[in-house]
């Protein structure tokens, strides 16, 4: 029983959304005080207290960009099949079963991820590139997790797949 993820667009939508409205107050701010500045009507000092808005806008900018980019991409970010596990958000090649130790889904402040306990390096499955560098720092962990909150099937789904596909590597 194949699994072909894509992202779920109606959560991506809701965090761009979130994370948007910071960036887009923190400029408004920003803006606001330049133009009181430059036409006369702000004269005291420089009000310091906005400036906490730029850690926002470098946080969640990027954030923001990246559920945008998100939502318009639709292709398969997570496939598991017959050869292995292939989630392009981490690797560049799929995973095969006999290199995948363990399974299991977690649940963390109500969002399940799966574990994958694995027998190779992470950085085997990348081609480069900063997949590489995660990869490489994590690399004493021997384990991935995949984040199943953005995407279209639900991680139960996704963890009865893996399990059909890891009993049926071990009776080979």
């Amino acid at each position: 029983m194949p699994i072909h993820a894509r992202y779920r667009k109606l959560g991506l939508i809701f965090t761009a959304l979130i994370t948007g409205i910071f960036p887009v107050a923190g400029l408004a701010v920003a803006v606001m005080e330049i133009y009181l500045r430059a036409t006369g009507r702000e004269t005291g000092p420089f009000d310091f207290g906005i400036l906490w808005f730029v850690p926002l806008v470098l946080v969640a900018g990027p954030m923001f960009v990246a559920r945008v980019r998100r939502f318009f991409d639709n292709d398969v970010v997570l496939t598991v099949d017959e050869t292995g596990i292939l989630d392009r958000r981490w690797v560049d090649r799929p995973i095969p079963w006999s290199k995948i130790s363990s399974s299991a889904v977690a649940r963390l402040y109500g969002q399940k991820s799966i574990w994958l306990g694995l027998s190779a390096p992470l950085s085997d499955y990348t081609a480069g590139g900063w997949k590489r560098t995660i990869a490489t720092l994590g690399s004493g962990t021997g384990t991935l997790v995949l984040s199943c909150t953005e995407l279209s099937v639900p991680a139960d789904t996704i963890q009865a797949s893996i399990d059909h596909y890891l009993q049926g590597s071990r009776t080979r």
